[in-house]
């Protein structure tokens, strides 16, 4: 990622992967909240990022949660939550919902930018998804805007 950044070329990271695999059950909407690289690459390139919904997602796929606690170990232990089981995908109707762009200049440091990209992405999601399909981490998200 950082090399394609070095040579001047644009990229798209989306928010999602295996701990939202982990996380995630048809018809809700959940998000793995811990990512920190992206800023950081964010801070030290000097370059924004977008936050980016992809409405109807969630409906796509469906996850088995068996062995929960045992995907999540391994997922820890080696970066994939084995086994992995799931049926899709479903035919869904899916929209892009794009935010606004977040200078990394504007921000003290990465976890603060952090703060407000997932402040941001809340936002979509308040504004495009009904309340009761969010999930534990997308709802404290949600609470914060709220509490504002």
């Amino acid at each position: 990622m950082e090399a394609t950044l070095d040579c001047g070329e644009h990229i798209l990271v989306m928010p999602g992967g295996m701990q939202e695999v982990v996380l995630s059950q048809r018809h809700m909407l959940d998000i793995y909240d811990e990512h920190r690289g992206i800023f950081r690459v964010s801070m030290e390139k000097n370059i924004p990022i977008i936050p980016v919904f992809c409405k109807g997602e969630n409906t796509s796929f469906h996850t088995y949660n068996v062995f929960g606690s045992i995907r999540k170990w391994l997922l820890g232990k080696i970066g994939y939550p084995f086994p992995t089981f799931f049926l899709g995908p479903f035919k869904s109707n899916i929209h892009i919902i794009i935010g606004p762009q977040l200078d990394p200049n504007d921000y003290e440091d990465v976890e603060e930018l952090r703060h407000a990209f997932y402040l941001e992405f809340a936002r979509l999601i308040l504004k495009y998804a009904p309340e009761e399909v969010l999930g534990d981490n997308v709802s404290k998200w949600v609470q914060a805007i709220k509490d504002k």
